[in-house]
């Protein structure tokens, strides 16, 4: 699940290897990207972050774009090694290494800008994001979407939605309400980078009050549950004290049950 704290922490971990030569390369080489054999020469000039998308700029090629999906990951140093083959791997001067794990990666020819839409940067526009919670779209949709919370994937979705005692089907957010998520998204994503930061580690993870519970920390009764909104993503929350805000009658069905009834 590399979301967008673990992907601004590869991007911190890569920049300490910056502009070392790569002295070999290797991995499963995806369609529309270089061979490894011709990336041994150049160095890393720049990583930028945004969202879940990492991106790498060589001396050469250009710039490589990185999604991660649920189970990718980047690791950064001396002997590191994955459990399975790196999608691309990069030894460097020095002795250090850049594995990208279970990646999708594109050669892109630029870097989008869009700061006011993660979360994770100063530029981020809450009052943008707050007005898209009060559209009348499922709000979990609108977390998930990228569009205005890039980098929430669907352990912030339920955690943010959950602290701000907001039934995760609602559609139409007060004002004040809808910022309190917003500072929410922010708070638990700044959270979540800062502990990976902290542990030096891209694994660690912020304490965790709904995502994997049974029942409510607060009122102690069983958790509601089911695979909510378009996205279809399994959502919890607890029906005594979450408040409902133009919420949907009914909650999507799994992927698995939706791929039976076709």
């Amino acid at each position: 699940m590399t979301e967008g704290p673990s992907v601004r922490y590869a991007r911190r971990r890569i920049k300490r290897v910056r502009n070392r030569k790569i002295t070999s390369a290797s991995g499963n080489k995806p369609k529309g990207i270089p061979e490894p054999f011709e990336f041994v020469g150049q160095t890393i000039t720049e990583v930028k972050a945004h969202g879940k998308h990492l991106y790498v700029t060589l001396t050469h090629v250009g710039t490589l774009r990185f999604h991660f999906g649920l189970h990718g990951t980047v690791l950064v140093g001396n002997g590191v090694q994955g459990k399975n083959k790196p999608t691309l791997r990069f030894d460097l001067e020095g002795g250090e290494s850049v594995l990208f794990l279970s990646a999708s990666i594109a050669l892109v020819t630029s870097i989008p800008e869009f700061p006011n839409t993660d979360p994770l940067k100063k530029a981020f526009d809450k009052v943008l994001a707050a007005k898209a919670l009060g559209e009348g779209v499922c709000v979990s949709d609108v977390l998930l979407s990228q569009t205005h919370f890039a980098g929430v994937g669907n352990i912030p979705k339920n955690e943010i939605l959950f602290a701000a005692k907001v039934n995760p089907t609602s559609t139409v957010l007060p004002e004040g309400v809808a910022m309190e998520v917003v500072e929410g998204a922010v708070k638990f994503l700044t959270g979540w980078y800062n502990k990976k930061c902290q542990a030096e580690d891209i694994k660690a993870m912020v304490p965790l009050h709904i995502y994997k519970k049974w029942k409510c920390p607060d009122c102690k009764i069983n958790l509601k549950k089911g695979y909510v909104g378009k996205t279809s993503r399994w959502t919890k929350w607890c029906e005594s004290c979450s408040v409902c805000y133009g919420c949907l009658l009914y909650t999507s069905p799994s992927p698995r049950d939706r791929q039976k009834s076709r």
